[in-house]
């Protein structure tokens, strides 16, 4: 078919084989089925001369059947993608949870270790009143060391009822005077 395009701008029409553009009063020449010629032929500026085609080419025809069949696939593919998707929203949350238990173990666990390094500051600083024989006491540290001396059995006694923090208090004072 021959088409004009007798209007000011270039127009397209579509053909069998696409899209086709026209500049202002050119003329082309393509094929047109017979929906496509209806189409062009309600445009006045368009002057169309020859008979349209009744059937698509054999290699346009499958066309609409290969495109059924993409799009087949791709709603298929689409809907994988989505179960997919839904499926990792589900294992997000899971995760997430999990996290959440191991973070407050985690706190649990480094709260715990940090009681256990002030015991054992406490027990490595831990002073305790002991006799020296001829009814002397002194207070020693957990090497052993002698860090007072001199005190009486009574001020042994109390000084191991007191607690460590007192003990080193009770030290410190001691050893000042």
């Amino acid at each position: 078919m021959r088409i004009m395009n007798n209007s000011g701008a270039r127009q397209g029409v579509h053909t069998t084989k696409g899209l086709v553009w026209i500049n202002p009063g050119a003329t082309v020449d393509v094929e047109l089925s017979l929906r496509q010629a209806e189409k062009a032929g309600r445009l006045s500026f368009l002057t169309i001369e020859g008979e349209p085609i009744h059937d698509l080419p054999s290699s346009q025809s499958a066309g609409g059947d290969e495109m059924a069949e993409m799009r087949a696939r791709f709603d298929a593919s689409y809907g994988a993608l989505r179960e997919k998707a839904e499926d990792l929203d589900r294992q997000v949350v899971v995760l997430s949870a999990e996290k959440d238990a191991l973070t407050r173990d985690l706190a649990a666990a480094c709260a715990e270790i940090e009681d256990l390094r002030k015991a054992k500051a406490s027990t490595s600083t831990k002073l305790e009143a002991k006799h020296r024989g001829g009814g002397s006491y002194s207070v020693l540290d957990a090497d052993g060391k002698e860090v007072l001396e001199k005190l009486s059995k009574a001020d042994a006694e109390a000084f191991n009822a007191m607690t460590a923090e007192e003990q080193a208090e009770y030290v410190k004072a001691s050893t000042k005077a």
